[in-house]
């Protein structure tokens, strides 16, 4: 998100003991832990408009998590910003704002499949923080190397999206996702 064109990884956190710490240092130090020119030259470059595009990313997902909560083919929305939402307190007093990813967990797994494949402007992906909104399916990306009981014990089943909200038009998110929607309740009709 700081570079602004999702086209940049950056950053290291360590969380660990001391001596992991200093043993990753030291590894740091001999192989270069370093972005290079072009890269540190792009975030340089995106700090300048952050501000602007973490504001319009964090309006657009409190109003789609909304939006989405009205839609019967999902389940449940975890979004901080929402009032409701369990973290909701923390995050408001902890952060300047809610952020720009929202969890949807759809009424019916058997929506997911059909849901990815009718996405027409929104990418289906693992990354987030671009400026275009991506869905990624944590079941199948960024947890997939969990064993099932591992996913089963933190509650991340095959029903669930992470919408990394971009700086589209809200209504062009939701009418791709309300398209989507529609399309994977007609393909689970007609099997």
């Amino acid at each position: 998100m700081i570079a602004g064109h999702g086209d940049v990884t950056a950053g290291l956190a360590v969380a660990g003991s001391e001596e992991l710490g200093r043993a990753l240092y030291t590894v740091l130090n001999a192989t270069g832990g370093m972005l290079s020119p072009d890269d540190s030259y792009q975030v340089l470059r995106g700090l300048h408009t952050l501000p602007l595009r973490m504001e319009r990313a964090q309006a657009t997902a409190l109003a789609l998590a909304q939006w989405l909560r009205e839609q019967p083919e999902v389940l449940r929305v975890h979004y901080p910003g929402l009032a409701d939402d369990p973290g909701h307190l923390t995050a408001a007093r902890t952060a300047r704002g809610f952020g720009a990813m929202v969890t949807v967990r759809l009424a019916e797994q058997r929506l997911v499949a059909p849901f990815a494949r009718h996405l027409r402007m929104v990418a289906l992906g693992a990354g987030f923080g671009a400026p275009e909104t991506s869905i990624s399916l944590p079941e199948l990306h960024c947890h997939a190397a969990l064993t099932a009981a591992e996913r089963q014990e933190r509650d991340i089943g095959g029903d669930i999206l992470r919408i990394s909200v971009g700086l589209e038009d809200l209504g062009d998110i939701r009418a791709d996702v309300r398209e989507a929607l529609d399309g994977a309740w007609k393909a689970l009709r007609s099997q």
